[in-house]
């Protein structure tokens, strides 16, 4: 997956959509002077300027959303093609929509990148917890490399995590995004 950063590419869609509508919409007021130009003292073409902006503006938010869905199937098909689809089968759709997914999808295939032929990784483990009935842990990513095994729990939030090894307790401070 070519995107790091979820927040990034939606901030680049607004901005590549802004300027298509921008665009149209400068292309839709040139046409508008050269008519008033051309024919602003005919009666009979009196409602032409405002016609044209309404069909210049669909057409502006057409492309976009042409835009969007192509930008859409463009990353559903390097999706199809990770190694984390190949693992969990997770439809696209649904990556799309959950940052949460999107972010753990990004760090499984960071680390079959880094340590793919050293190391055996399990995702989404299922464990149920032996001081409940019917209540269960979910362990997002699981890591047997020769260094050691490594449990990871996933979240998807900015922040900060300080302390050593002397610590009993770790500081943790995040921002809302």
């Amino acid at each position: 997956m070519n995107r790091k950063d979820n927040k990034g590419v939606e901030k680049g869609n607004i901005m590549s959509s802004f300027l298509v509508v921008l665009i149209i919409g400068i292309i839709s007021i040139g046409i508008i002077i050269i008519y008033i130009i051309g024919y602003g003292d005919q009666e009979k073409y009196y409602g032409m300027p405002f016609i044209l902006l309404l069909y210049t503006i669909a057409a502006g938010f057409s492309i976009v959303k042409i835009i969007k869905y192509i930008k859409y199937l463009k990353y559903k098909n390097i999706y199809e093609k990770s190694s984390y689809f190949l693992e969990t089968k997770f439809p696209y759709s649904e990556l799309y929509k959950t940052s949460g997914l999107w972010f753990e999808a990004y760090v499984y295939n960071e680390l079959i990148y880094e340590f793919g032929k050293d190391s055996l990784i399990l995702l989404n483990l299922i464990i149920p917890r032996l001081d409940s009935i019917n209540e269960f842990s979910e362990i997002d990513i699981l890591m047997f490399h020769k260094s050691g095994i490594y449990c990871l729990e996933l979240k998807d939030i900015e922040g900060y995590i300080y302390g050593n090894i002397t610590s009993s307790k770790w500081n943790i401070g995040y921002k809302y995004i």
